[in-house]
């Protein structure tokens, strides 16, 4: 099924000239004028808890749910949010049920569907999972409490056919079924066709997919953009973990994610050798590559190909199946972490780079959809060509401001994307359809997610009418600590 991965070029003594633009990142604020009113989106995490744990108010053919507040938490993470009911009301939240056929096997959106389902339950919720068959679906919905099931969507990973009954048998008991859309291939016909016509709303990582789906006929109202979530993880002794992996003087360059030909880790390797040849002859590369379940006999034709090519020396591919926690901590131990992906014909977000910013390094991608949702945070090569992996290396070793710069961007985005957050984002998401399922809002009232949410105690902004400029009246640490980091606490 897969095919052994090739190389194109092949640069035998690089020659590489660096002419460095550092281009100053500005803050973008976006205002939305109407009537003459200034709306300012306020996101501060703590105004949204603090909203959720108000008491339940009813009002005219409208119902308000409590979210995520303090008290006793039911999952495996720190106590968070109230116990979870089964049913939805005061002092309980919606029973979630996650579909996702690959759980417990090795795959990216298993993985990302374990860290939002434990962040679910410490955050209160009583979060499920099953893997697709309908007595197991149904079995579970018989104990009751479950009103949103929540599909993990890969076009692999189901067929379209018995989805699509699964869902209608779903709504026909009046659960609400939603997907998260984890990658976007148009020519899946029958698979898009379940898409657009069966989920009642869909979310997606990226605003790349977001238009994908809009341009396939999804109203906007039913597209909700939620970030991938970043774990976070205490970093070991960097001088500890690089004399355990043996690094030596280094530098040392990481890689992690599956094995597959796509993913450019040739390409890295050819690359590595160039570098140690012509500058740098400690360098090491540790590839992280373990097989996926899917194509688990590539990784073994890599590690063939590699050592036939003469590619293999100071390169440490590592095929086991690594704790999160440990991989980060390598990850942490390297100078520069590199992700080549090559191009591919669907449209996704990359799950594994959210990995490589938990271990707060500088990071290299190509520029290609998977990493469209990320700016500054890392520094994008036109492609996986070894010679453009090694300009990126050479660039970035000779520039410790801009590593710095990196590091200084990665942590600010995970600390606004860690897994509490955007679990916090599902579960408002939650909330408001379990209160659509048992008839808080009912079906076809014409009231949008938005307005919803709004009416849910959800603020989704905040008016301001005046006549200087507005202010804002939570801003987050990290823009503070830009405005001073450019101009100065007098600035």
């Amino acid at each position: 099924m897969y095919c052994r991965a090739c190389w194109s070029t092949w640069v035998s003594g690089v020659q590489v000239g660096i002419a460095g633009v550092q281009g100053a990142q500005g803050l973008q604020t976006t205002h939305a004028v109407s009537g003459g009113r200034t709306f300012i989106w306020r996101s501060d995490l703590a105004t949204a808890r603090r909203v959720f744990e108000r008491p339940v108010q009813q009002g005219p053919g409208l119902h308000r749910y409590p979210g995520t507040g303090a008290g006793t938490g039911t999952g495996t993470g720190p106590s968070r949010g109230p116990r979870s009911g089964h049913g939805v009301g005061p002092g309980s939240l919606p029973g979630i049920l996650v579909v996702v056929p690959s759980w417990g096997q090795r795959c990216g959106v298993a993985e990302y569907t374990r860290f939002l389902v434990d962040e679910l339950r410490a955050q209160g919720f009583t979060a499920e999972v099953a893997r697709g068959q309908d007595d197991e679906i149904f079995s579970l919905m018989r104990r009751g409490g479950f009103h949103v099931v929540h599909v993990q969507f890969e076009y692999q990973l189901f067929k379209p056919g018995q989805l699509r009954r699964l869902v209608r048998q779903l709504k026909a008991r009046g659960i609400r079924v939603i997907a998260t859309v984890h990658d976007f291939l148009p020519g899946q016909v029958a698979a898009n066709s379940l898409i657009k016509d069966e989920f009642s709303q869909v979310i997606v990582h990226s605003t790349r997919l977001r238009d994908e789906l809009s341009r396939l006929g999804i109203n906007l109202e039913r597209i909700h953009l939620i970030p991938m979530g970043c774990p976070r993880v205490a970093l070991s002794d960097e001088s500890a973990v690089r004399a355990s992996l043996g690094v030596g003087p280094g530098p040392a360059l990481g890689y992690f994610g599956f094995a597959l030909p796509q993913k450019g880790i040739i390409e890295l390797a050819v690359a590595a050798k160039a570098l140690r040849e012509t500058v740098f002859p400690h360098l090491k590369v540790y590839a992280f590559a373990a097989p996926a379940f899917f194509g688990s006999g590539y990784a073994g034709e890599l590690a063939a190909f590699l050592a036939g090519a003469g590619l293999a020396e100071g390169f440490v591919l590592r095929r086991d199946y690594l704790p999160v926690q440990d991989v980060v901590n390598f990850l942490h131990a390297m100078d520069i972490n590199v992700l080549p992906y090559k191009e591919m014909a669907y449209v996704g977000t990359s799950s594994a780079v959210r990995i490589l910013m938990a271990a707060e390094k500088p990071i290299i991608t190509t520029d290609i959809p998977y990493f469209d949702d990320l700016d500054g945070e890392v520094y994008k090569i036109p492609s996986a060509d070894p010679a453009h992996i090694a300009e990126a290396v050479l660039y970035l070793m000779a520039n410790p401001a801009k590593r710095e710069e990196m590091v200084y961007r990665i942590r600010r985005y995970v600390e606004a994307h860690n897994w509490a957050q955007i679990a916090g984002q599902h579960a408002r998401l939650y909330i408001h359809l379990a209160a659509i399922a048992v008839g808080g809002w009912p079906s076809g009232s014409g009231v949008g997610a938005g307005e919803a949410m709004a009416a849910a105690g959800e603020p989704t902004y905040t008016a301001w009418e005046g006549n200087g400029p507005p202010r804002v009246a939570a801003v987050p640490n990290q823009v503070w600590e830009r405005v001073v980091r450019r101009f100065g606490r007098g600035g």
